[in-house]
């Protein structure tokens, strides 16, 4: 009777990886086809077309840049990025795609090369993440987003890129559930440890399969990788006075919790000083009896 019992739960294990496969290889094929569309709206500057792949309700986070809230912030954006340069190339890879529910999570890199007027042309290499919401006849609509550079770039290198504070008095406020709850109190914790410069505690708040994409480097993999960047990164020589982290949007779906989120961080080293502002997509997965991990995580400069 064991053995039976072992050989149906292998099966079925097995039948389960295989539909997953099938799911992801299926999802892999639409969205490549989506990108390949709208990588090419941005080279012909087709705004409508660009636009129809977002949600109504869409956050767009580019680096060195405000967060977008809405589609039409996202139309300003680009009709403005869009008249300032032009793209001679545009490439993304998909790295991965999870479906978690009706939402598809996906991560990737991209390759795109533009001429902003009156300069050379420039090779924006970069990674980002997107969440999709799958509708209707499997119609996919982009709700989320975030990109940034692999390496070290200048600001002055990116169209609409001149530093704003951002008015976080204005950003959208999620209602008060008890996943914001959760959520709020790891921030409250994350930052704690940014203040001390505990690189390695911090390490802690990832799964072991997670995937941290810090702003000016490639993705991470794994929680050993991730674990060396921030002991490396945490240095003490940086004395951090205040650390914030807040979420402007959070979807709970069980088994993970997708957050947008926004950060400032107040900063001295020796005479020099100043205040670092950003924001962040970040995907918490939970574990058995319920503590959260950053299962997937990026995070990128205003």
């Amino acid at each position: 009777m064991k053995n039976r019992r072992l050989i149906l739960l292998t099966l079925l294990i097995l039948l389960n990886s295989t539909v997953r496969a099938q799911n992801t290889a299926h999802y892999k094929k639409i969205l490549t086809a989506v990108n390949a569309k709208l990588t090419q709206a941005v080279i012909k500057k087709d705004i409508n077309t660009l636009l129809a792949g977002y949600d109504a309700n869409a956050v767009c986070m580019p680096e060195y840049h405000n967060t977008l809230f809405g589609k039409e912030d996202i139309r300003k954006y680009y009709s403005k990025w869009l008249d300032s340069a032009t793209v001679s190339r545009f490439q993304k890879e998909i790295h991965e795609i999870k479906q978690v529910k009706n939402f598809l999570l996906t991560s990737g890199t991209f390759n795109e090369e533009f001429t902003k007027t009156g300069r050379a042309p420039f090779v924006y290499k970069g990674k980002y993440i997107q969440v999709w919401k799958i509708g209707k006849g499997e119609e996919l609509s982009l709700i989320s987003e975030i990109w940034g550079a692999v390496d070290n770039i200048d600001r002055a290198s990116l169209p609409l890129s001149q530093f704003i504070v951002p008015d976080t008095a204005n950003f959208p406020r999620p209602a008060v559930t008890p996943a914001l709850i959760a959520v709020t109190a790891r921030n409250k914790h994350l930052a704690s440890l940014i203040v001390k410069r505990d690189g390695a505690s911090m390490a802690d708040f990832y799964a072991r399969d997670a995937i941290y994409m810090p702003y000016y480097m490639p993705m991470l993999t794994g929680f050993n990788t991730i674990k060396d960047y921030y002991v490396k990164h945490e240095d003490p020589k940086v004395s951090i006075d205040k650390v914030s982290i807040n979420a402007s949007g959070i979807t709970d779906l069980g088994a993970y919790v997708l957050v947008n989120g926004y950060y400032d961080v107040n900063w001295r080293a020796g005479e020099a000083n100043g205040t670092v502002t950003g924001k962040s997509i970040n995907i918490w997965k939970r574990e058995p009896g319920g503590r959260l991990l950053l299962y997937r995580q990026m995070v990128c400069h205003d």
